[in-house]
């Protein structure tokens, strides 16, 4: 038989971070998945529109941060849930088909995953790049409640706050001082060995021999974050400004705005 000789490029465009691993990442085991939060389900029927008034508050505490979501508004860029956790994660998660922001009302804790740990309290987004292993720890006896944006098409920085580089402008509201990233000590093992993965609207359950938590390093421009919303400087005038002006993050097909 003859061999044949294939040659593969693989191009980055855009945003990325290298990260390194003590063990080969790819030798979780499938098992059954024990948890997860409703999906809408974006094949039924259309409704006539109507003004709506959603009165989140009345949604129920309970369950961990992960199986806590209640989605209340869906469309095919954005899923808008809320969620008022009551218990610690007791697996790691990883959504391979969103970006995770979420604004905190009430609460504390510390979002953990592979790139470290990023504390986070009210007021404060905090933001999981789609992919990363993570969990949030929240002690059960501080009240939660967060809004949850599931951005499909990633989350980023409003372009009309940078320069041609990607560098936040001097003119913007914020500086890349105002972003807290993770506080990375290496390898760590917290003796959880299970991975929830959503990818393609379902759950999927992975266990590893060994903690996931794995990274000895890592370098780039992806990783978790939070950054408190009081530190946001708005712009004022003698009118209303227009929503433009007061946005924060930008998503595909979304603008979350500061008022």
């Amino acid at each position: 038989t003859k061999a044949t000789e294939f040659t593969f490029t693989v191009e980055f465009d855009g945003p990325y971070t290298i990260a390194y691993h003590l063990r080969r990442p790819h030798t979780a085991k499938s098992l059954g998945v024990r948890e997860g939060f409703p999906v809408p389900d974006e094949s039924s029927e259309p409704r006539d529109l109507r003004r709506r008034h959603f009165e989140s508050s009345r949604i129920a505490s309970s369950g961990t941060p992960l199986a806590a979501r209640r989605p209340v508004l869906s469309n095919a860029d954005v899923v808008l849930s809320v969620a008022k956790p009551t218990e610690r994660d007791t697996a790691y998660f990883s959504n391979g088909d969103a970006d995770d922001l979420v604004f905190v009302f009430e609460g504390k804790g510390t979002l953990r995953s592979s790139f470290g740990d990023v504390p986070f309290a009210k007021n404060d987004y905090v933001y999981v790049p789609r992919g990363t292993i993570h969990r949030f720890e929240i002690d059960p006896a501080v009240k939660q409640h967060w809004l949850v944006m599931e951005c499909k098409g990633g989350v980023g920085l409003p372009k009309q706050w940078r320069n041609a580089v990607g560098q936040l402008r001097m003119d913007a509201p914020f500086c890349h001082r105002d972003f807290v990233r993770p506080d990375f000590h290496g390898p760590t093992d917290e003796g959880l060995r299970e991975v929830i993965v959503k990818r393609g609207e379902r759950f999927h359950g992975y266990r590893y021999d060994e903690s996931p938590l794995d990274l000895v390093g890592w370098d780039g421009s992806v990783y978790p974050w939070a950054f408190a919303i009081l530190k946001f400087q708005p712009r004022v005038g003698l009118v209303p400004l227009p929503p433009t002006w007061h946005g924060t993050f930008a998503a595909r097909g979304a603008l979350v705005c500061r008022f």
